[in-house]
């Protein structure tokens, strides 16, 4: 078995992971490699050097800022293996057989999700508004719950994806903003009749913004799903609710409440005892001010 283990990086320092995925590698009876494309990152940059020097390790740069999509192509196109494990920089290894379990997960299937993991307490009260989104998903994207639905979400956080079933469709690069290319590989996945299994192989996601910084990520991919509407209407929770308020001809009490309220939503929700129900209003608002 040939694995590669691909790692897109910006602006973070991702020095921990690729040691500890580099010593968990050294113990498995298959040929491997690790490679880090670096996205024109414009700090957290020293600790390539020194991790382009560990065995079996490649560390590529970006000159430009592709983005996500065409970063993770370039990934792959980089790589040897058959088998592509792709992990987000700001995950943490909390399990040494991390690898090895979805190398076992290859026998069975072309495709497979491993579990984002967030800390059990709050950090701080800065980043309690993706904290406690985070915490709230947990509960409900178990592996077993998962894989229960007709379709499975692609969660590139942590995932195996044979080579071959990758060729056939690859990262959407026209996607430069935050947002969705990962579900909508996960569509194009099922559309040529494959199939998206979750395993409880987690990692712990060490990256939680404050509060403002995750409100800006959360706008900028309304936006995004704004633009892929033709491509993803009626697949996300956000389009399905968009649908219903279309049809009941409530755009307009949207649009109303954010031009009212829309100052009093975003104190809520970039301070310290921010509502996840203020955050789903906020987010049905904010989709019908961009129309």
């Amino acid at each position: 078995m040939d694995l590669s283990i691909l790692i897109p990086v910006h602006n973070f320092n991702a020095s921990r992971l690729v040691n500890d995925l580099q010593e968990q590698a050294r113990q498995l009876a298959v040929t491997w490699e690790i490679i880090v494309v670096d996205d024109a990152s414009q700090h957290e940059t020293e600790w390539m050097d020194k991790a382009a020097r560990l065995e079996g390790v490649t560390v590529h740069h970006n000159e430009h800022n592709l983005g996500r999509a065409a970063t993770r192509n370039k990934l792959v196109d980089l790589s040897n293996g058959k088998w592509l494990v792709m992990i987000d920089c700001d995950a943490q290894v909390i399990t040494n057989d991390f690898l090895q379990r979805f190398i076992d997960a290859a026998h069975s299937h072309a495709v497979v999700c491993g579990r984002i993991l967030h800390p059990d307490t709050l950090p701080s009260n800065d980043v309690s508004l993706r904290w406690r989104y985070e915490k709230e998903a947990e509960s409900r994207m178990r592996p077993e719950q998962l894989n229960k639905l007709d379709k499975p979400p692609l969660r590139t956080f942590a995932c195996l994806i044979h080579r071959s079933v990758f060729e056939h469709i690859r990262f959407k690069e026209t996607i430069k903003d935050f947002g969705y290319e990962d579900f909508l590989f996960g569509l194009q996945l099922y559309e040529y009749g494959y199939s998206i299994h979750h395993i409880d192989n987690p990692l712990l996601n060490t990256d939680i913004e404050p509060n403002h910084v995750y409100l800006a990520k959360i706008e900028e991919s309304i936006r995004t799903l704004h633009k892929l509407r033709p491509l993803l209407e009626g697949q996300t929770r956000q389009l399905k609710v968009v649908t219903k308020v279309d049809k009941w001809h409530l755009a307009w009490a949207a649009r109303l409440l954010y031009r009212c309220f829309h100052s009093a939503m975003r104190r809520n929700l970039i301070g310290t005892n921010p509502s996840l129900r203020v955050l789903s209003i906020y987010k049905l608002c904010y989709w019908y001010s961009l129309e």
